[in-house]
């Protein structure tokens, strides 16, 4: 079975940066102009998936990331001051993307996966219900990653967990992935995966990458795998790394 791993930077039906509540909102009315944009957005993204649903290809779809944020437009306007109807405005859209994907669409070879980042608060906040997410993850940058938040409070939902997203805070280029990694084995043992961001925070740009051990064993959660593929991109203008999972096990 091939699995390919997908982030989404949707587009807003409101405008790119538009992050007020009550015209939020008008997303989840389809009979609203923007509600019919939003529809318009999802059928353009399941046309291409369902393209890879044609040709057998599961995916770990993770959309609205990072949600927690107040950088992308599916976030709340300011982090630290958010309202319980932006919290469950957020988790509507969510819901609304599933379910279109999934009964309109007919898409059932999507894995989503659910990633607050791990530096602000309300992690758990944005949930959007046990029925709508196959693994939770966290979006991490970091310096020190055995101090990353969040591992624990992401685990208590029962799910797979991933580092969906990963790479240093302030030492692009010149990080050692190898305490990643370390921290992986030491801090964060039930993680399945995890994707470094390309360019100056992939490993191949940052320091010790030639002798860098990937050694997964004895990782706990890669135990519910049963084979595990690393894929390091030689393309030097992307720096893209990631690692890939085949065959995962249902049980």
């Amino acid at each position: 079975m091939l699995i390919a791993k997908l982030k989404i930077h949707m587009r807003c039906a409101l405008g790119k940066y538009n992050k007020f509540p009550i015209q939020y909102s008008q997303i989840l009315d389809r009979n609203s102009p923007s509600g019919q944009r939003w529809k318009a957005i999802m059928d353009k993204v399941a046309a291409g998936l369902l393209e890879l649903h044609n040709n057998g290809v599961s995916v770990i779809y993770r959309p609205l990331h990072e949600m927690n944020g107040d950088w992308f437009w599916w976030g709340p306007k300011d982090r630290n001051n958010v309202s319980q109807t932006r919290k469950d405005l957020y988790k509507s859209l969510y819901q609304d993307m599933y379910n279109y994907f999934t009964f309109t669409k007919g898409l059932n070879n999507l894995i989503w996966v659910y990633s607050p980042d791990a530096g602000p608060s309300n992690k758990s906040a944005y949930y959007p219900g046990q029925n709508y997410v196959d693994i939770v993850g966290l979006d991490a940058y970091h310096d020190t990653p055995a101090q990353i938040q969040g591992y624990a409070e992401m685990l208590a939902f029962n799910k797979p967990f991933a580092f969906a997203e990963v790479g240093p805070k302030t030492l692009n280029s010149n990080f050692d992935y190898q305490t990643f990694i370390n921290a992986l084995k030491n801090h964060f043992p039930e993680s399945i995966y995890f994707i470094p961001w390309n360019t100056g925070w992939s490993p191949l740009n940052n320091s010790q990458q030639a002798t860098l051990n990937i050694d997964l064993t004895g990782i706990a959660g890669l135990e519910q795998v049963k084979e595990i593929r690393l894929f390091l991109s030689l393309d030097s203008g992307s720096g893209q790394t990631a690692i890939y999972l085949d065959n995962v096990r249902t049980n």
